[in-house]
């Protein structure tokens, strides 16, 4: 069976694409890469007095945005047929700045509102099209200077819930070192 727009093919296919790189992010915010991450994207200087391989970790981000990128260009070169240049131009790039500013960066399920609401807001306001940016921009702009983690950023904010391992350990550790103390 060939995978086409016609019987719906590249659709499905884009849909399990995008739910194993949602799955996917998700594990790797919540492993010890992500939490080695997240401490970089906190902190640098405190990462490496911590013994992070900043460099190494970098360089893996770096790899596996430009994969995910990689798979989202290959299926939209498939969709529409050919690869120019022109396709991504400032409008589209303006589109993809506001949705991680509007979204939240650091938070996946931001990215999904971020996207759902100005991928639809075009639809929703046809009599504005002509003052679309004007409205992106007023979007950034609001953003930007009352609520820069974006709508859902405060979830990158919360402090990172540890394993019950981990826990477990914590209250272990407390009671020796009451023991050795008391």
């Amino acid at each position: 069976m060939k995978l086409t727009i016609a019987n719906h093919g590249l659709y499905y296919l884009v849909m399990i694409i995008l739910v194993v790189c949602t799955v996917f992010c998700l594990v790797l915010v919540k492993s010890k890469t992500g939490r080695a991450l997240q401490a970089i994207k906190g902190d640098e200087l405190a990462s490496v007095m911590m013994g992070i391989n900043v460099t190494y970790y970098k360089i893996l981000a770096f790899v596996l945005s430009a994969c995910i990128c990689a798979a989202a260009g290959a299926l939209y070169a498939t969709l529409i047929g050919y690869v120019d240049p022109n396709t991504f131009n400032f409008d589209v790039s303006t589109l993809i700045l506001s949705v991680v500013i509007l979204g939240g960066m650091g938070t996946i399920r931001g990215m999904f509102l971020g996207a759902a609401i100005l991928i639809a807001l075009p639809e929703v306001s046809r009599f504005l099209m002509v003052y679309r940016f004007v409205l992106y921009g007023v979007i950034l702009v609001v953003m930007m200077r009352f609520r820069p983690q974006g709508i859902l950023g405060w979830k990158s904010q919360l402090p990172y819930k540890l394993s019950r391992q981990v826990m477990e350990r914590l209250k272990t550790a407390e009671t020796e070192e009451a023991g050795d103390n008391g």
